[in-house]
């Protein structure tokens, strides 16, 4: 396991504690560079931007009350390190994984950090290119049901309740404060399914 002993449970050192203004939406960072409070090692819910709220004040976790592992752009991979490094850390009774994109997959660079090599519509750098020839449709599913796996046996392993959702949930109806993600009214409606599964 040491390869996910180099990925902390914070999201960015120099985050942490601290607050950022962005679109107008003010985001507050727990002591460990996460985002809203303090984590009570009891509930977390790990994912991307979705998870995170880009673009809305209350982001579902904020909702709900529960520890908010979201961070913008992550992969599956990234995902799923974050799940089982909160678990390694809190012991938790519940964890909710939200999937993201399949495309957003990571090559493992030898000083063990994550390279991020398929970006759609941005120009891709030379080493992107050669990277770039590894993916397809066929190796995002792979990759997809491999981290479902790990994270599963995982939970299963430590006894943790695993829900699995994904971006798509629920339909995103409207735009948050950045014109992308989605907005507030998501986010509440995202708090009620996510509490129907907690309690289920």
């Amino acid at each position: 396991m040491e390869l996910f002993d180099k990925w902390p449970i914070g999201r960015d050192d120099h985050l942490a504690g601290k607050s950022e203004t962005k679109d107008d939406i003010v985001y507050n960072y727990n002591n460990l560079g996460w985002r809203d409070a303090e984590f009570a090692g009891e509930i977390g819910i790990v994912g991307d931007s979705f998870v995170f709220g880009l673009g809305t004040t209350h982001a579902f976790p904020h909702i709900l009350k529960v520890d908010n592992l979201g961070m913008p752009s992550a992969s599956n991979d990234r995902i799923v390190r974050h799940a089982i490094q909160y678990i390694r850390n809190y012991e938790p009774h519940t964890v909710i994984v939200c999937w993201t994109y399949g495309f957003r997959r990571e090559w493992i660079k030898p000083d063990g950090s994550p390279y991020n090599f398929k970006r759609p519509g941005k120009t891709l750098m030379p080493i992107d290119e050669h990277l770039a020839e590894l993916q397809n449709h066929e190796y995002d599913n792979y990759n997809y049901y491999k981290n479902k796996l790990l994270i599963e046996s995982f939970c299963a392993v430590n006894k943790v309740k695993l829900i699995q959702i994904d971006n798509h949930y629920i339909k995103n109806d409207n735009a948050g404060a950045d014109n992308k993600h989605p907005g507030q009214n998501w986010h509440n409606r995202m708090a009620i399914e996510v509490k129907r599964l907690i309690n289920a």
